[in-house]
């Protein structure tokens, strides 16, 4: 498979889903069903891997221009939110 195929059906999956992982039926039929280029089990992984990141570190630009960083949920004594 080619980055430039790769390229355009990525945004394929994109605009073709609402929020989330709703594009996700769209991209296993592509990369594991059509194309063959991924197993059921490597896109699980690289899914799981993809989610279990802390998420952004890039800052956060409100309405009036300024910048702040993403608040931190107050962790609880066993670790939990």
């Amino acid at each position: 498979m080619s980055l430039l195929l790769l390229y355009l059906l990525l945004p394929q999956a994109s605009a073709t889903s609402f929020s989330g992982l709703t594009s996700l039926p769209v991209v296993r039929n592509d990369l594991v069903l059509r194309y063959r280029v991924l197993t059921d089990r490597e896109l699980n992984a690289a899914v799981v891997a993809g989610r279990a990141g802390s998420g952004s570190l890039r800052p956060v630009h409100r309405q009036r221009g300024f910048t702040s960083w993403p608040a931190r949920p107050a962790l609880s004594a066993d670790g939990w939110p």
